[in-house]
């Protein structure tokens, strides 16, 4: 499909986005190939390697920083080899949460910045420069950055509108789930800190990431909803203890990516905002500005 497609477009990424973007971000949703993937994320979000001074930074991340970065390299996907201790792929993770830690020194380290950034090597494979570029995108055009910021203002964004929608369509669940006192913190923060890299397998995590890199962050509801959709009668016939232990994690659980992706389609809501409109909207507000 996407070789088809690409060859009526000098057989470019860039051209294919420019030339038909509602197509672009349709084939995006759908699922681009393995090692199309990359290049693919990076025309969604707009990399410029211009604008990315990885290389020129000085890196001088605080103390506190940079022991909380240490801490977390062997938390990162320790059943992958590539990030056991002392590989190529923990080095390359603490160079750039350093560098990025300090180019952000507002914003400081924080846990879920680890698994984020060692989703983007691992597909990138293991281009530290890129990645640090990407998580500068993810950051600006994504908004990731108020996931980060003091008292999480975009997870709690996502949580009010989850809740909101969950009561919408999904009652039942969310009475059950008021009933046994299940807070947000034991599932949907540490899913929205780490747009469900740390609680999902790896091949649907980057399912979920291409739809958010096409529809945009709040996509995530979309896709929690669509979860809960297919959880919805074990979530309904268990207990606190019990969702406990299934729910927040989830890795280990086979899931059809293809069927999680549509399911979230079903749900239009008015945070369902991609890219192109952002762009847009940036683009009129410059100009009402000027």
């Amino acid at each position: 499909m996407w070789n088809k497609e690409l060859s009526h477009h000098q057989n470019s990424i860039s051209v294919f986005k420019r030339n038909k973007p509602d197509l672009f971000e349709e084939f995006l949703i759908k699922g681009p190939p393995d090692a199309y993937r990359w290049e693919v994320w990076k025309m969604a979000l707009s990399y410029c390697a211009s604008q990315n001074n990885y290389e020129l930074l000085n890196v001088e991340c605080s103390d506190e920083d940079d022991l909380a970065i240490r801490k977390d390299l062997d938390r990162t996907f320790p059943e992958l080899g590539y990030f056991s201790r002392g590989a190529i792929g923990q080095r390359a993770l603490y160079n750039v949460l350093t560098a990025f830690t300090s180019s952000h020194p507002e914003i400081g380290y924080c846990q879920g910045m680890n698994y984020i950034t060692g989703v983007l090597l691992l597909v990138s494979q293991g281009n530290e420069g890129e990645t640090y570029g990407m998580l500068e995108c993810m950051f600006e055009r994504l908004d990731i950055k108020r996931c980060y910021e003091a008292n999480f203002p975009l997870v709690k964004e996502l949580c009010t509108m989850f809740h909101e929608a969950l009561e919408t369509h999904y009652k039942s669940v969310a009475r059950h789930l008021q009933e046994q006192d299940m807070n947000d913190h034991f599932w949907l923060v540490k899913w929205y800190l780490t747009l469900f890299s740390y609680s999902l397998s790896f091949h649907t995590v980057l399912r979920i990431w291409d739809a958010i890199f096409a529809k945009g962050i709040y996509y995530l509801v979309n896709v929690t909803l669509a979860i809960v959709s297919i959880f919805k009668k074990e979530i309904l016939s268990k207990q606190l203890g019990d969702i406990l232990q299934s729910l927040p994690s989830l890795n280990e659980v086979p899931f059809d990516d293809d069927y999680l992706i549509e399911s979230s389609l079903k749900f239009e809501f008015y945070f369902d905002i991609s890219l192109e409109d952002t762009d847009k909207s940036s683009s009129e507000f410059s100009n009402q500005s000027s």
